[in-house]
């Protein structure tokens, strides 16, 4: 296993981008929003349209196999106890609402949840973009939303660093272009009190920028770093995973594949701090023994999607190749995004150790570690940052690090299936084993110290009990696909297909888990595959057929709903305001199984001979994918009335162990937030027959209720009129 192997599988997105980094550029004292020179002085916005149309409609036969469940039941979870808070997330005036992902992992702590309910009945509604592969989640403004592809072909029309499309309809709002090295890390969108709107704030590895949510450029700040502009050009893995706020500093902070961490003045660009992590670059560990004829119909697969027609590729580049390089972690420091604690002036970031610390001074470092940086404001940028603690793993770490509200708690996972808890200080205070390696972040409820870890088989429920984990359940894939007896014989024949290409046997059917948790108030978000397992002994080696958005019950771990999905992620699943689902489409695994179909020199199975089969795997699609309702309407605005009422309940049980008055309890925002959707989903279940008149009206006043009684901050009524809004949606 990789030392660096620590990404939520976003971090696959390095592979494809690859350059070598120096260290910064003292900044000028006041300098000019945009520098004059390097990337800056070319960057602009464009509003073209896109060249590709929006799909509708969910590519293959295989859909079939996903469970649909029209009269979702009501799941009896709730919460037991008050929910932790941060002061400094309730009351800050910058960052946004835990209502929706507003960086890669939600919010600044990476907790990935959101205080909205999951819609119990939902659908594929549409796929935009879907030249670009995107495996860092979407984030969310009003109304719209933010993607970054991790390709970029200079000169043709796939060379931006940024796109915003509506939230609505998947139309393109704008582009920044051209693209640059080491694009594609997590974009944030933050609050600006002063001028009343929001700003989003994204880059790579030649510049950060900040723009306003109608494309107006704030400012723009070259990294400094060496990195040459044509991203095939470059040698070594270079790659920005993201920016995160620093509430202590007012500064956005990105980090990169070179070690480099450096912070950016909220306002200006100004480049506030900078640090140079001390670790060496992560040694690769081992091969990957792939047949050559599946790994060469994985290369044609990728760029019969991805790369434009007849672009000029140097003679030698293989993106599947680049990918591998980059599974392996080896040559680069940091792997995956980063956590803030707005409540400290700390931020955790996964990286690796220096060079002497495996005990052989060679250049590359075997062992990862998680840091606790420091960042406080100094005359002089080098100045900035300093390391507080750090945690040595043998083999790294296997998560972006979650940090509970109020800082009190860091959360993270070892290359060997732990997943480990530790204060703020570096000190390790339990670790539970879950038998399989945790293949990305883990999620982090703020209620009764349930965390949700994700490997390439189940989804695994913790909870923290202080000085223990344990695990509460497993969830089963398989209840997410039913049937599929016509299509058993041709999943067969692709076993045999892999067989004859020299997979090692026996490659059999099996359901697994595919990617992360999302948590929301009514239950946990996944990504379900049905398909090949090729080895007995690799979960990751899974070659997916069938794919589902997949909605388990917090409370046991079933599956509660499910819907067929577009494409293969290995990004987050990005949750709206309104609950709706985003993934950006990421195809890894399934290249390999596109491969034995895709037309062209050395194809196992020529895709014209066996249409059939070929339905059966489509062609890769990259893009935005929305899951959103288009009926059942009334279960969402049923289980958000709902849990609205039982988040209320049990505040009202528990007051007494809140962290704040109700005011600024985390009850009262979700509430809020509830009732906006149980509202808004009443309306369209009016609207498609499955309320009456008199329902909506009813359920309406009992809302407008609750509201006023939040308002009065009396959550006893304010819960009693939630319950009455629930009753009335049957």
């Amino acid at each position: 296993m990789s030392t660096q192997k620590m990404g939520r599988f976003g971090w696959i997105g390095i592979a494809l981008l690859v350059g070598a980094c120096g260290t910064s550029t003292d900044p000028a004292v006041n300098p000019p929003p945009i520098d004059a020179d390097g990337y800056c002085a070319q960057m602009r916005v464009s509003y073209e349209p896109a060249e590709d149309s929006v799909i509708a409609d969910v590519a293959g036969i295989a859909q079939t196999l996903v469970l649909r469940r029209d009269d979702p039941p009501l799941t009896a979870y709730r919460p037991a106890g008050v929910a932790a808070r941060s002061m400094v997330e309730a009351t800050h005036p910058v960052l946004m609402p835990n209502d929706r992902f507003y960086t890669l992992h939600g919010g600044v702590r990476s907790a990935d949840e959101v205080d909205v309910a999951y819609p119990p009945v939902f659908e594929h509604v549409w796929t935009a973009e879907p030249r670009l592969f995107l495996p860092e989640g979407q984030v969310f403004g009003n109304g719209s939303l933010y993607a970054a592809s991790a390709y970029f072909f200079p000169g043709s029309s796939v060379d931006f660093s940024l796109v915003s499309l509506d939230m609505e309809t998947g139309t393109r709002r704008w582009k920044v272009i051209p693209g640059q090295s080491g694009q594609t890390g997590a974009m944030l969108i933050l609050r600006d009190p002063d001028a009343g709107e929001n700003v989003v704030y994204a880059g790579g590895a030649r510049a950060v920028f900040a723009l306003s949510e109608a494309g107006e450029i704030r400012w723009c700040r070259n990294t400094g770093l060496a990195v040459d502009p044509d991203p095939f050009a470059n040698e070594e893995i270079v790659h920005m995973f993201g920016v995160n706020y620093h509430a202590r500093t007012d500064t956005v902070v990105a980090v990169f594949a070179s070690g480099e961490v450096m912070a950016f003045d909220r306002r200006s660009g100004r480049i506030a701090a900078t640090m140079r992590m001390p670790g060496a670059p992560a040694a690769p560990a081992g091969t990957v023994d792939v047949p050559r004829a599946l790994y060469d119909g994985a290369e044609r697969a990728f760029r019969a999607r991805f790369v434009p027609s007849g672009y000029p590729l140097p003679e030698d580049y293989s993106f599947v190749g680049t990918l591998v390089n980059a599974i392996l972690g080896g040559g680069i420091r940091i792997s995956n995004y980063f956590a803030t604690d707005p409540d400290s002036d700390l931020l955790w970031v996964a990286s690796t150790m220096e060079d002497e610390a495996d005990g052989a001074a060679d250049g590359v470092a075997e062992y990862g570690a998680l840091y606790g940086l420091r960042l406080h404001s100094a005359a002089d940028p080098a100045d900035g940052f300093t390391i507080h603690c750090r945690i040595p793993f043998d083999g790294g770490s296997a998560s972006t690090p979650a940090v509970s509200p109020g800082g009190e708690r860091i959360y993270t996972s070892d290359a060997f299936g732990k997943v480990l808890a530790f204060d703020r200080d570096c000190r390790q205070v339990w670790a539970t084993d879950l038998g399989q390696q945790v293949v990305g972040s883990l999620a982090l409820s703020s209620t009764d110290g349930e965390i949700y870890a994700a490997t390439g088989q189940n989804v695994f429920r913790l909870e923290d009990r202080g000085d223990s984990g344990p695990i509460i359940w497993a969830s089963k894939a398989e209840q997410a696909f039913v049937g599929g007896e016509q299509l058993l014989p041709l999943i067969v024949g692709l076993a045999q297909a892999l067989e004859s290409v020299g997979v090692p046997s026996p490659v059999s059917p099996r359901a697994n888990n595919l990617n992360i948790t999302g948590i929301g108030e009514n239950g946990v978000m996944v990504q379900s595959g049905f398909g090949l397992q090729a080895s007995a002994d690799n979960s990751l080696a899974f070659l997916p057929v069938a794919m589902s958005m997949t909605l388990l019950d917090r409370q046991t771990g079933e599956v509660m709903g499910a819907a067929a999905a577009q494409e293969e992620t290995v990004a987050v699943i990005s949750t709206a305001q309104d609950g709706a689902l985003y993934i950006g489409n990421s195809p890894i695994r399934r290249a390999f199984l596109r491969g034995l179909l895709e037309p062209g020199e050395g194809g196992i199975v020529p895709a014209p001979l066996d249409p059939l089969t070929s339905e059966l795997v489509p062609g890769l699609i990259g893009g935005v994918s929305k899951y959103a309702p288009r009926r059942g309407y009334r279960y969402l605005a049923r289980d958000a009335s709902c849990f609205a009422q039982r988040r209320l309940e049990a505040w009202t049980r528990q007051e007494e162990h809140g962290a704040s008055g109700f005011a600024l309890s985390a009850e009262r925002a979700a509430a809020f937030n509830l009732a906006r959707q149980a509202l808004a989903n009443a309306d369209l279940a009016l609207a498609v027959g499955e309320l009456s008149a008199v329902q909506r009206q009813t359920v309406a006043a009992a809302l407008a209720a609750a509201g006023s009684h939040l308002g009065q901050d009396d959550p006893a009524a304010a819960a009693q009129a939630f319950g009455e809004a629930r009753a009335s949606t049957r």
